[in-house]
């Protein structure tokens, strides 16, 4: 309660203070007033105190001091000068004088520049290099692409392109710089050293295998062996060809006709020599054909000696003949040989009065026939 509540608060408050007032208790404002205070003071500082341990409080209390000192940092500082223009120009020239000493005396641990003119050329995904790299190592993560390649050693860690004229190339020198280098001499020395180990320690044939078949099987030669440059074989006990066969440059056998000394047989059989041919085969229907096919004389006869001649004309001429177990022969005399009963010798110079034949009667007595 205060004073001035009541216009007769005066009066009241004297007669309350007498004791005059009848039920009625006088309170002392000032000890109120000392009892709020006291409250008030202790409400405050539990508020503050519950308040100074409520993070989110505080963090708010943070964002006002923050938001508002910054606002009243930039309305300060924009009313007194520009300070976007003083860090502009401050920067620019830090820039520029560092850009000059870089250009008077370039300088550091890692980077040398000599250069007179441009040398290296950096853009987004390419650096260039105008006139020529040179480096002791290089390491190429993925791809190498290039015109001329110069390097003193070159290790390649994944895979080369075998697919281009460059690699071929490659290839091909360093296979007649290896050839050249190793001669005719390595080549002989390696087939007399292959030729000696397998001399003395033998040739595993059963470990050889040609499109998946052994290249011996017992002692069976591979079927798939089916071309070869042998020059000598042992003693065959059975050989089957199937097409032309040529033996020494001599007897040809193609087509169902053997040829000696020609590789065109007319017949089944016909053999040349020089300028003669004897053919024989198949002349006709159920007829056979021994002879020449050519204009030529025949003789046949043994021990080199004719004893049939057919002239180029058809001409037989016999010097002997025989006719079952008779002799037939020729002479100008009666004959002075042992011969068989019946065997006639005919006068081939045959006169007047002389017989034109004579018949053995046995050994030595031979009777005339014809005049006498």
């Amino acid at each position: 309660m205060t004073e001035n509540t009541h216009p007769y608060s005066e009066t009241i408050v004297a007669k309350a203070k007498s004791g005059q007032v009848p039920g009625v208790f006088y309170v002392d404002p000032d000890i109120i007033t000392k009892y709020v205070d006291s409250a008030v003071q202790i409400m405050v500082r539990d508020s503050l105190t519950a308040l100074m341990n409520d993070q989110e409080w505080l963090q708010k209390i943070h964002g006002i001091v923050t938001v508002d000192v910054a606002n009243r940092l930039t309305d300060r500082l924009s009313g007194s000068f520009d300070l976007n223009g003083l860090i502009a120009e401050n920067l620019d020239g830090a820039l520029e004088r560092y850009r000059s000493r870089i250009k008077e005396n370039f300088s550091t641990n890692g980077i040398r520049d000599d250069a007179t003119q441009c040398e290296l050329v950096i853009s987004d995904g390419a650096v260039v290099a105008q006139s020529g790299l040179a480096c002791k190592e290089l390491l190429v993560e993925q791809t190498v692409t290039t015109q001329d390649l110069r390097v003193t050693n070159l290790s390649v860690l994944g895979s080369v392109n075998t697919d281009c004229v460059a690699w071929h190339d490659l290839a091909d020198n360093i296979a007649r710089a290896a050839e050249q280098r190793l001669g005719e001499t390595w080549k002989q020395d390696l087939v007399q050293q292959v030729t000696q180990l397998a001399r003395v320690q033998g040739i595993n044939f059963d470990q050889v295998t040609i499109r998946g078949a052994p290249l011996v099987e017992g002692s069976k030669l591979s079927a798939n062996i089916t071309d070869s440059s042998l020059q000598r074989v042992g003693l065959l006990r059975d050989l089957a060809v199937d097409g032309a066969a040529h033996l020494s440059r001599t007897v040809h056998v193609a087509n169902n006709r053997v040829g000696i000394n020609t590789e065109s047989p007319d017949m089944a059989l016909t053999i040349w020599d020089e300028e003669i041919s004897l053919s024989v085969g198949k002349i006709k229907q159920d007829r056979a054909w021994i002879g020449s096919n050519r204009q030529q004389a025949l003789d046949i006869g043994v021990n080199r000696k004719r004893s049939i001649s057919i002239e180029s004309d058809g001409l037989v001429v016999v010097d002997r003949i025989r006719v079952d177990r008779w002799q037939i022969s020729f002479g100008n005399a009666v004959p002075n040989h042992s011969g068989t009963r019946g065997d006639i010798v005919f006068n081939h110079d045959p006169k007047p009065g002389q017989p034109w034949a004579w018949q053995c009667l046995g050994a030595f007595r031979w009777q005339a026939i014809g005049e006498k």
